[in-house]
């Protein structure tokens, strides 16, 4: 069996377009969004499981997941 090196894939927000509103932040299973300085929402990407979650709900639709 041969195993290929899986690359998991992670939120990445357009911070630029970010109203900070916190539904990502909310909604995150792992806890890995958080609003910083009430400006933007940021993700760690340690604890980012790439579920997809916050890209679906974001009123904004500034996350992907890639």
């Amino acid at each position: 069996m041969i195993k290929k090196n899986l690359v998991r894939k992670k939120a990445y927000i357009d911070t630029k377009y970010c109203v900070a509103c916190g539904v990502c932040v909310r909604n995150c299973p792992v806890n890995a969004i958080k609003v910083t300085k009430g400006i933007y929402a940021e993700v760690n990407f340690e604890k980012c499981v790439g579920c997809s979650k916050c890209s679906k709900i974001c009123p904004a639709s500034v996350i992907e997941i890639k």
